[in-house]
Parts: structure tokens; sequence; C-alpha cells
């Protein structure tokens, strides 16, 4: 699991003024990343292949809190999820991401 922060504010709003869904895409992604980065072993890296998010509620200023899970780790496929709360413990997204892990290449 994998539990990451951002403090949102203008700088990160859509013309709507709030926050634009890439960053909460961008801020899942990386929660799910660092999540699956954390069971690679030695001489593996991944990719993401996909990732789907959900927008539920808008915001604007606020310290988000994005927790990224591995739901399942295979071979050469990995899944996780993740879950955006703002400061007041509501739910601002959810995401999904699918992953290929594979062997890092020798360059030699």
């Amino acid at each position: 699991m994998a539990r990451l922060e951002l403090t949102t504010g203008p700088q990160h709003y859509n013309p709507m003024g709030i926050v634009h869904g890439g960053i909460l895409c961008d801020l899942a992604d990386a929660a799910m990343g660092v999540a699956m980065a954390s069971s690679l072993h030695e001489g593996e890296t991944f990719s993401t292949i996909e990732l789907h998010a959900h927008f539920l509620r808008s915001v604007q200023k606020s310290r988000l809190t994005a927790t990224g899970r591995i739901v399942h780790r295979g071979g050469r496929v990995g899944y996780a999820q993740c879950e955006i709360h703002d400061e007041h413990e509501d739910l601002v997204a959810t995401a999904s991401s699918t992953s290929l892990i594979q062997s890092v290449r020798n360059k030699t």
C-alpha cells in the first residue's frame, strides 16, 4: 500500500475553478505506481498500460490523500486500485490501473 498527499490550490484548477481531473489522475497513478513498485523483484520494472478514473466530487483548495493498493500481482500483469479523499475524508475520486511487469534488459 502507498499513501501520497497533495495540497491543491488555484494552480491546479481548470477553467471552471475546480481541481483538474488530470491532476487527480496523476496523483492516483503515482500512488498506484508506488504500490506496484514496492512489489517488484530485483531485475523487474513495470509500465502502466491502462488507467481508469472516476470523479465523484469536485474539489478546490484541499489536502488530498491518495491511497494506492495492489489487488493482484502476477508474473507479468499487476492490477491496482486507488481512492482519493479530501481533508474532510470525503471520497473525491477512485481509480484503477493495469501494469505490465517486465524484466530489465541489460544494455551491453
